[in-house]
Parts: C-alpha cells; structure tokens; sequence
C-alpha cells in the first residue's frame, strides 16, 4: 500500500514540474526557422444590429433557422 501511495506522489510530482506555462515555442517545429515569421493578435470592436425583415422564399422544407416565434399564434416554432 505504500509503495503504491509513494509512486502516485512521485508521478504527480514529476508531472508537475514538467508542466511550463511557457508558450513561446508552440508551433516552432512546423515553420522552418528561414521565413521568420512574426505572429501577431489583435481585436477588433464590432457593432451588430438586427432587423425584422419580411417573408423569405425557400425550396426547402426544412428551415434552418433555430426557433421562430409565429406572431399569430405565440408558438415557438423550431427546425429539426
């Protein structure tokens, strides 16, 4: 039993300290050190707005629009 309780300790342990939150090298072996490549993030601020819009044609007979309230009735209307 204690065998068994130290080799958990020493395998958590060496997990542990192999861990690293470096993340400088990710993805360094699949461009090759020539082209140099400088990768950059950014983000953008966006506006979005929604808009009733009238009747839409369909060939279809499934819509794939997620779930539609009818205004006639009040029913929630889904797409499987």
């Amino acid at each position: 039993m204690k065998i068994k309780l130290l080799a958990g300790i020493a395998l958590a342990s060496i997990a542990l300290a192999s861990c690293d939150d470096n993340t400088n090298e990710i993805g360094s072996s699949l461009i090759d050190n020539a082209d140099k490549l400088e990768i950059t993030t950014d983000t953008f601020g966006i506006i979005s707005n929604s808009a009733a819009m009238g009747a839409v044609l369909s060939n279809s007979a499934t819509g794939y629009l997620g779930k539609v309230r009818d205004p006639e009735t009040g029913a929630y209307l889904t797409s499987c």
